[in-house]
């Protein structure tokens, strides 16, 4: 008997690779990682990262939700969430896969650059 494997996204991921900038919220010492999103969705975000990593970290994030997504205008938002998926160090051209639901988000103010 096989098993299938029940996907339980309350929304639709979309396969867009998208520019983020993030770091664990809770540690102002670590500084800001460049990575690249493998999938997005309204609620969460997959990508890639060096970084250590574990169940439930809390993490900020920066990023440009696309309008396919949002369903609003293209606009630059900061997200706080939690780590809810990691994978193994490899599968992701070395590094950890890692998805993020988030929590909390709010839009960056325009003209705003980090």
């Amino acid at each position: 008997m096989t098993s299938k494997r029940v996907d339980r996204r309350l929304t639709p991921r979309m396969d867009l690779r998208l520019p983020i900038q993030f770091r664990p919220f809770s540690d102002a010492d670590v500084a800001e990682v460049k990575t690249e999103s493998v999938n997005i969705s309204r609620r969460g975000v997959y990508f890639s990262t060096s970084l250590p990593v574990s169940m439930g970290m809390p993490v900020e994030l920066q990023f440009t939700m696309p309008e396919e997504i949002s369903g609003k205008p293209e606009r630059a938002w900061r997200c706080v969430g939690r780590v809810v998926r990691v994978d193994k160090r490899g599968r992701l051209w070395g590094r950890r896969g890692i998805g993020i639901q988030f929590d909390y988000y709010e839009l960056v103010p325009l003209g705003y650059t980090a």
